[in-house]
């Protein structure tokens, strides 16, 4: 049987969310995430600090072994040559604030976009009440 693109579309966004709601189950019986808690000796903390370890030494030998190393943390250059490591802020201070000016409209956007296009005849979407509080909310 073929399914339309419409049931294509719908069936493939309900298995995605209930993908996305067993995979927060299961993190948060595994106490990746509130509401689970792991103890500092459960096997897969143990595990997962040891693979963390691993990760560490062999990132620090090979940094050790290469030539001079350019790094991006953040809001830092990391210039790394052996065990030697120098590191300079390259974004100016102004960054940070405009980056939050130019979430404002992404964030419209994203709440306006719940109104959707609208029925069949052509009639636009509709603000409700609690779409309505919602930008308020936002515009405080």
């Amino acid at each position: 049987m073929l399914r339309s693109e419409t049931e294509t579309r719908v069936g493939g966004h309900v298995r995605r969310r209930a993908a996305g709601r067993i995979a927060i189950a299961c993190a948060i019986a595994l106490g990746w995430l509130p509401g689970g808690i792991l103890r500092a000796d459960d096997p897969l903390v143990v595990l997962n600090n040891a693979s963390r370890a691993a990760y560490r030494h062999a990132k620090e030998a090979a940094l050790a072994r290469s030539g001079p190393v350019i790094l991006v943390e953040g809001d830092v250059l990391v210039l790394r040559r052996g065990s030697e490591r120098a590191e300079v802020r390259f974004l100016p201070e102004i960054y940070h604030p405009l980056k939050a000016f130019a979430h404002i409209p992404l964030a419209v956007d994203v709440l306006l976009r719940q109104v959707g296009d609208g029925d069949a005849s052509g009639a636009p979407g509709r603000l409700d009440d609690r779409l309505l509080d919602e930008l308020r909310r936002y515009r405080r």
